[in-house]
């Protein structure tokens, strides 16, 4: 993955954040939900490279594997 891409995602994920804002969410509600995707991505991770040391091939979660 690019440097590129990873600007580009942290730059988009802080104007939906701060479009959120606006709209009415407060700052508990998005960190709670930023927390779950965290969450989500580090299991899928834990996932993958556990099957992967095991076995030698690879489960693909494309939307997480940032």
């Amino acid at each position: 993955m690019s440097l590129g891409f990873f600007w580009f995602i942290i730059t988009f994920s802080l104007l939906v954040h701060y479009n959120l804002l606006l709209t009415g969410y407060n700052e508990l509600t998005l960190s709670v939900h930023y927390n779950q995707l965290i969450l989500i991505w580090l299991i899928t991770n834990f996932i993958n490279n556990k099957y992967r040391k095991s076995t030698h091939t690879f489960i693909s979660f494309p939307f997480f594997s940032l």
